[in-house]
């Protein structure tokens, strides 16, 4: 019996892990995505679709969108702080 408690605990453990890590993952990802993507229009075209959720957030919190277009830079070769994705 204590086993099974053992089993479900070690399930809800990684499952609560995972979907914590999922959004923090999502927003790192931007910066080496972005440098895959920015010399094909069509793939930038698909970069933007899935990253239009951080460009809503970006362009509420100015805070927010320095600090996205800081990470942005750091990925891209011509790296330029001031760079503005958002």
């Amino acid at each position: 019996m204590k086993r099974g408690k053992t089993r479900k605990a070690g399930r809800i453990s990684w499952l609560t892990w995972t979907v914590a890590l999922l959004p923090v993952l999502y927003v790192l990802s931007c910066g080496p995505s972005y440098r895959l993507f920015v010399h094909d229009a069509a793939a930038q075209y698909t970069w933007f679709s899935v990253y239009t959720p951080l460009g809503w957030v970006a362009h509420a919190c100015p805070p927010v969108r320095r600090c996205l277009n800081w990470y942005v830079a750091l990925w891209n070769r011509r790296a330029d702080w001031n760079y503005a994705v958002w």
